[in-house]
């Protein structure tokens, strides 16, 4: 009922305290039901009113009104002529939506020359150094990211999402205590807190990859103090077992398990990473009563199934290690693992050969 809708609107735009805002909203709708042309006639009062609040809103709609119908000549000038008079905040807005909608399109080097022309002409634009430096990033270009996100944060400091890019910059160049120098910086900012966990998440990965255990452990202990994750424990658990800290990490599962909170999938994973570090100790009884108290905790759990069943197999369970891992095969065609084992318990390896 769209012409009843317009009129609605129409009859609001008469009243003068909500016209501004009746229009806006007519155009917005215009656009939802594809009446680009119309929506962008509504809307250019607003994009060529430099006093209106909804000018930036007024843009952007316009902006992806035109993404929609193709129009990169009419998204150029936008960029060109309109985006450099716009507030930092919309700019930013502007770049975000044609980052996600343009830059990771292959062998696309539209978003690019976008970039590069608007750092031709505002080569100090915050918003423009900004995106250039996420531009990088995404192409493996780190020392030039790196670059890009420390202009962003000498030219606007008091702005934690400079410190968190730096951060994530830093990261990628390896510069582990310079990321987590920032990286405190930006919670200090205020950072949005999800961010920031993340931004820790990749440095405790740059930490394991380095096999710098007592950072990663560190960092992890920070992440969980600071969101109590089910999985962030899980995650330092499993540090400490790949540090070789398994008291720590029996300690950690152990904990974890015992939450009344944790769902029943997630249960699973727990005991069966806990099973995983007592077969790594030579400990197969309690390995055994940790993969059965996870197949117990969730009746789809495959890992556990796989892990007992090859566990069954080598000490001499033949029946039972087979039923687990024919039930695994049932349920997804491509465990290889228990496709192997399932292969090797019929034809098992005698004097260095496999029997036929």
């Amino acid at each position: 009922r769209i012409d009843e809708g317009l009129a609605a609107f129409a009859a609001a735009e008469a009243i003068p305290a909500t016209a501004d805002d009746a229009a806006f909203a007519a155009a917005r709708a215009l656009l939802e039901v594809g009446r680009r042309d119309d929506a962008r006639d509504m809307l250019s009062r607003y994009v060529l009113d430099a006093a209106s609040p909804l000018r930036g809103d007024a843009v952007l709609l316009v902006l992806a009104s035109r993404l929609d119908a193709g129009d990169r000549a009419a998204v150029a000038a936008l960029m060109k002529d309109v985006l450099p008079t716009l507030p930092f905040v919309a700019r930013t807005a502007a770049w975000d939506l044609l980052a996600r909608r343009l830059r990771d399109l292959p062998g696309d080097a539209f978003y690019a020359s976008l970039l590069t022309a608007a750092a031709t002409s505002t080569p100090n634009d915050p918003a423009v150094i900004f995106w250039q430096g996420d531009l990088y990033l995404a192409r493996g270009r780190f020392p030039e990211a790196l670059a890009q996100f420390r202009r962003f944060r000498a030219l606007l400091p008091s702005d934690p999402a400079g410190r968190l890019w730096t951060s994530v910059a830093e990261v990628r160049n390896g510069l582990t205590d310079a990321a987590r120098a920032s990286i405190d910086a930006a919670a200090a900012a205020g950072a949005a807190e999800e961010s920031v966990d993340s931004a820790y998440r990749e440095l405790v990965y740059a930490h394991f990859i380095a096999k710098r255990w007592d950072e990663a452990l560190q960092v992890q202990a920070l992440v969980c103090g600071r969101t109590d994750g089910i999985q962030d424990r899980l995650d330092l658990a499993n540090l400490y077992k790949d540090a070789g800290r398994y008291d720590e990490a029996s300690a950690t599962y152990d904990a974890l398990i015992a939450r009344e909170d944790l769902r029943g999938d997630r249960r699973a994973k727990a005991c069966n990473d806990r099973a995983l570090l007592e077969r790594a100790r030579g400990r197969l009884d309690a390995a055994e009563a940790f993969f059965r108290a996870s197949i117990a905790a969730f009746d789809d759990e495959r890992d556990a199934r796989e892990n007992l069943g090859i566990l069954l197999l080598e000490t001499g369970r033949q029946d039972e290690g087979r039923k687990l891992l024919e039930w695994c095969v049932a349920r997804e065609n491509g465990r290889v693992r228990s496709r192997y084992f399932l292969f090797r318990a019929d034809h098992p390896i005698v004097d260095g050969a496999v029997s036929r």
